[in-house]
């Protein structure tokens, strides 16, 4: 099971209950796609290092931060690996997140190594908010493919 927790502050009334929910989801999870703050919100931790940990302690084999244009962090259980963004010029970033997530799941099961499926799903995720309208640039794995052969820019 794959789960991004989409935590919208503005919406949330009662932190600890959400914060406990998800605490009791985590344990049904394999891989978990927080952002910084997501880290913090549910483990209490604001260094991401210490918060991946106390996350992975609940439950997920695998915690992916997800930091905009810095790419992600990556978390296996047994090492922690930083994955950098592309560099790209920002058109429109809606749906950048949705592409991450379907590029990171595609090719980890694909794969089935954490930061190789990283790296393609910053790529993907770059080319998308790179492009035009949200549905008209989601990208397709030749694309993101021919990009990560073509691109030195990291």
């Amino acid at each position: 099971v794959f789960y991004e927790p989409n935590f919208r502050r503005s919406l949330i009334r009662d932190i600890s209950r959400f914060r406990d929910r998800l605490k009791r989801l985590l344990n049904h999870v394999d891989i978990v796609f927080p952002n910084e703050e997501e880290v913090e919100v549910i483990s209490g931790e604001k260094e991401v290092e210490r918060g991946v940990k106390r996350i992975l302690e609940l439950g997920p084999e695998i915690v992916v931060v997800k930091r905009g244009k810095k790419g992600c962090v990556v978390h296996d259980g047994r090492k922690m690996e930083v994955v950098e963004g592309w560099r790209v010029k920002v058109g429109d970033d809606t749906g950048a997140g949705d592409v991450f997530h379907a590029a990171f799941t595609y090719s980890f099961l694909r794969w089935g190594e954490p930061c190789v499926a990283a790296r393609f799903a910053n790529a993907a995720a770059a080319l998308r908010i790179r492009g035009g309208a949200y549905m008209e640039s989601i990208p397709s794995v030749e694309e993101v493919e021919r990009f990560m052969e073509g691109c030195t820019s990291l």
